[in-house]
Parts: C-alpha cells; structure tokens; sequence
C-alpha cells in the first residue's frame, strides 16, 4: 500500500546529511542535470574532461551508471589509460582530465575492481608527473614552481585510486606536504602559481590548498585524530561558548596569532573511512613521513585563519563553481558541519539559486564554460565528496520527497505493484490527475495519483507547465477540508512560482493538520528562495517541540508555532504585496 502524502522539511542546521536537503536545491539539481543530459544527446559536451566531470555529477546525483551519458564517460576515461600513460584530449591539462577520470572510475567500481588495471595505469602516470618539489603543473612546465589547482586534482585522483585499492608511494603525499608548506603565504593564504609571483593569496586556492592537505594527512597520518572541532586549545567553556567563530579565534590582520584548532576524533568513522584508514596504515607500515603532523596542522591552521577573516562564497573571482565544490570537500574532509562559524550549504547554496540558469537550468564559468560548472554546482549540492566518504547516503533526485514509506517511486529498484500503477497513472494529463485527487474516496487511489503528479512535475517540463495552467483548480483543492488534498495542493501551489498564491500558502499555516502546515511552508521557502525561511523557527513542529509532550499540551504547543510562523510570514508578506492589497487593517493590526 502506498502511504500517506507528506514531506519532510529541512532541520535548523541543514548541513548534515542528505535529508537535510531543501526541496529547491533538489529542485536546481534536477534542473542541472536535465541541462546536461540534454546537451550530451546534442552532442555539445566535449570528449575530453569536461565528459568525464559530467559523468562523476550525474553519479553523484544519483542518476543510474547504465545511463548512456555516464557509460560514455566511463568508457572515455577508462580507454585513455594503458601501458602507465594517459591520453588526454589535450595534453597541457593531462593532470586535471586524468585525476577527474580517476575519481569518476572509482565512483563507478564501487569496490569491484573492474577498472583497477585502468586505475593503477593512470595512477602511476600522474605520479610520473609530479615534480621534483612535490606539486603538479602544466604539461611542459615541470621547471616552474607548481600549480596549487593541477595539484589539487592530482591528489584528488590519487586519493580514488588509493581508496581502489591502487598503491601510492607514501613519498608522493609527503613530498606534496613540503611543497604547500613552503608556498604558504605567510598570512595562511595559497596562490594559483607561487612562483613567479603574479597573483596573490585568493579564495578558490587557499580553499584548495587546505583541502590538499586534508588529503594529504589522511595518509600521511592515518591514526592521527581527523575532526576539526569547534573548540580550541587551553580555553574555558565560557570562553568557548562566546566565541564569535565555529573554528578560530578572531585573529589579528596580519594573521600571525593564528589559534591552534583542536582536532578531535571523529565520533564514527563510516566504512569507507574504515578501509581508507587500513589501507593508509598498511602503506604507512615501512615509511616514516619528513613533514611533522604539527607542520601540516600549523599550515592548514593558518589557511583556515585566512578563510576566517576574509569569508565568502561568492564574488570569488573567474571560478565560482569551482570554489564551492571545493568548500563543499573542506567541509567533508575536515568533519566540518560549520567552516569557520558559517553554514556553508546554505549559504553555497543560494548563490547556486540566484545565478543557475532561468531557462535552461546550467551555471557558466569563463573559462570552464557550462558543462564543468555545472556539474560543480551539482557536485556542490548533492554533498559529493561526503558521498565517497560514506558520510551522507547516495544522493537522489527522489529523496526528501516521496522516498521509501513516503511514496516516491525509486528508479533504481525494481517496480513494485504500487509503482506499476503509478506509472499507469503517470500517462494520465495533469488536470485528469488534480481532478482524480478532488473527486476519488479511495486512499489508495488517491495516494498512487499524488505519488504520479509528483513525478511527473519534477521529471517533465511540459507537466510543470500543465500545472501552472492549473492555477484555479489548485486554488480550490487547497480550500478542500481533506488534508490529504490539502498537502499536495499546497506542494504544487508552490511550483507555479506565482506570488499571487502566497496568501493562500501563509494560511495553510494555520490549518488543523502539521503536514498541512509544513507543505505550506516548504511552498513558501521554495517560491522566495529562502532555504532558511525567515526564522531558525521556519522548520517542522516536530523538531521544534518537546518530544514529552502530549496530549493538550503538544496541541497548545503546535498551536503556538502556527500562530507565531503565520505572523512572521504575514508580516513579511505585508512588505511585499501589491498596493491593492495594502489596506487591510485588521490583518495589520493582528501581525503586530
């Protein structure tokens, strides 16, 4: 049986797992990666690495691997290896399209070892590439002094292959250690090329280069503690609980009082950090690391100093897309839930909202152009790296929604009855569905229909249009006593994107029924792009309220939270709503 109708919205810190996920950024990956699904059968995604990044997206948003655009980059990185050699579609960027081709090949084995000879041969090119002081440039540039970027996916692709099960000389990690020691500004931030100078310390290199040595300790130092806390060194509680920041001190301009961060051990190490951890001991077994544990800690003490002082996540310069997927590993390598006091999801998120395509749904950078951006933007909101690491479940467009006891069909399961006659119903017109959820008794019935409109809105553009066009009948199905035809009115009211039904929305706010109320206000946070709402209060009852209560008490409780959210959500509204609505005095006194 198909249960009953209801979403779930994101907690007050929305950060963690993929639960936590708000519709909208579900809703931009969606749309991403229509994009580029889309584009590769228009044949405009190059064969080179920006194909092979797009296929680690579409994985990581959880697209099935047996999808034509992910077997072909599969089958483009994997037959560009062979004999330790890479062919690279253009060879002065071998490092990047080989490290990403190694991160899509390990995101595809899933432990089986089927393209662990690839693996191993692509491995062992790019650690050919490694120069002499420890870090990777463009092909032909050995002599200069290293590139922060290129090193990054060098390491980055290493990492895949170590966690295959491809062994990587400890030298390698050791020998990258020294060469980020060493380039470090002295204010904690890193550059694009250290040498010759010709930029200085910027956002998208100083995230980068503390990631790299995130990276680099895990295997340089296994055994050693891996959260970075929130809580510093030889403090009070009292000192540390009125701290400005998650992670430092406030430093001084200059950034030479950098505060030593507590790095702690993580409270469960999931599988995956499991075997990555056995493995890196094993490799560790016979090699005692040059570049101290202090050394690298000191270093990316001091990069998160900068980060600290000059924070952002936008306007950060040509690679915006390639700055969050970034923060979005700083914060998975480090067990970080805050980066340096911010919550880095959301707000990372929103600048994904505000800038993503209106019409066509990708994001674009200069120089990376849209495939490669848009598949950061991706990677940023589906929590990539958290995925490889085990720290959040696989990322699907069907989560959050109608998954599991909720009703959402998963793609990527067999199709039980239920779902049979969910698709049977999902060749029915949208009106011919809204009209079967106004007039059907059966709950079964009604909740295989509400289970197809859903899909059939998220998966098709033509039946969110069908939708919009169904404004009136929707208006009446939120004014139905059924909460049931309640909710999935209030969901679809919200995806017609129409700023003339938030009044209805902020009433459904006060209805005698909490999944009612939370689908009116996800609705809300969805059509004003505001992940948060308005109030860390803009979040379930259920998160909210004392689980101990019952009875009278729970009521007056629930009570009390409709109350206050449909004030603050009317209040907002009154600033915003047209001037033809602008009189009404007594719903201005009653907000007050």
């Amino acid at each position: 049986m198909i249960s009953a109708f209801s979403f779930s919205l994101p907690s007050a810190h929305a950060a963690g797992g993929a639960d936590d996920i708000p519709p909208e950024f579900r809703a931009s990956v969606e749309r991403a990666v229509d994009y580029l699904q889309k584009s590769f059968a228009a044949k405009e995604i190059p064969e080179d690495g920006r194909l092979i990044i797009t296929g680690l997206a579409l994985l990581k948003s959880g697209i099935p691997p047996e999808t034509p655009i992910i077997q072909a980059a599969i089958s483009n990185a994997a037959g560009k290896a062979g004999n330790n050699k890479f062919g690279a579609a253009e060879q002065k960027k071998d490092v990047y399209e080989a490290g990403v081709a190694l991160m899509l090949l390990e995101a595809a084995d899933h432990g089986q070892g089927k393209y662990l000879p690839q693996m191993e041969s692509i491995a062992n090119y790019i650690i050919g590439r490694q120069a002499a002081h420890g870090a990777w440039d463009y092909s032909g540039d050995e002599a200069d002094a290293g590139d922060t970027s290129m090193t990054q996916y060098a390491l980055l692709g290493l990492w895949s292959a170590h966690k295959a099960g491809v062994p990587i000389n400890p030298k390698v990690w050791d020998d990258a250690a020294r060469w980020h020691i060493n380039t470090q500004y002295p204010d904690g931030g890193f550059t694009y090329h250290p040498q010759p100078v010709t930029s200085g310390p910027s956002h998208t290199m100083t995230v980068s280069g503390i990631c790299n040595l995130l990276v680099i300790r895990r295997h340089l130092y296994p055994e050693a503690p891996g959260k970075w806390g929130n809580q510093s060194e030889n403090k009070s509680k009292e000192d540390r609980a009125n701290r400005k920041f998650g992670v430092l001190e406030e430093v001084d301009a200059a950034g030479t009082e950098l505060e030593q961060l507590e790095v702690e051990e993580a409270e469960e190490l999931s599988d995956v950090e499991k075997s990555e951890r056995e493995k890196a001991i094993a490799a560790m077994k016979d090699y005692t690391p040059t570049v101290p544990l202090a050394a690298i800690d000191k270093s990316i003490t001091g990069g998160m100093g900068w980060l600290n002082r000059k924070w952002r996540v936008s306007q950060v310069g040509l690679y915006a897309y390639y700055y969050l997927y970034s923060m979005e590993r700083l914060a998975a390598l480090g067990d970080m839930d805050l980066v340096v006091g911010h919550d880095w999801y959301m707000e990372g998120g929103s600048v994904l909202l505000n800038t993503q395509n209106p019409d066509d749904g990708f994001w674009k950078e200069a120089h990376s152009g849209e495939a490669a951006a848009t598949a950061f933007g991706i990677m940023f909101l589906t929590k990539a790296t958290a995925q490889s690491l085990g720290k959040v479940p696989v990322f699907g467009l069907d989560a959050g929604l109608l998954v599991g006891d909720r009703g959402l069909m998963n793609r990527n399961k067999d199709k039980s009855e239920d779902d049979k006659e969910v698709e049977e119903k999902k060749k029915l017109p949208v009106e011919e569905l809204l009209t079967t959820l106004m007039t059907s008794a059966n709950p079964e019935d009604i909740g295989a229909t509400q289970v197809a409109l859903v899909d059939k809105v998220l998966f098709e553009d033509q039946s969110r249009e069908a939708l919009i066009a169904q404004k009136d009948l929707l208006l009446k199905m939120a004014a139905d006593p059924r909460p049931d035809v309640k909710k999935i009115a209030y969901w679809a009211l919200g995806r017609t994107e129409d700023y003339a039904v938030i009044p209805v929305l902020i009433d459904g706010l006060l209805v005698d029924n909490v999944d009612a109320n939370v689908e009116a206000l996800l609705s809300l946070c969805f059509m004003t792009r505001k992940p948060n709402g308005l109030s860390e209060k803009d979040v379930s009852p259920d998160t909210l309220l004392d689980p101990t209560l019952e009875g009278e008490a729970r009521l007056q409780a629930v009570n009390q939270w409709r109350e206050e959210t449909y004030r603050r959500w009317k209040k907002w509204y009154f600033t915003i709503r047209p001037y033809s609505q602008r009189d009404d005095i007594e719903e201005a006194l009653r907000i007050r």
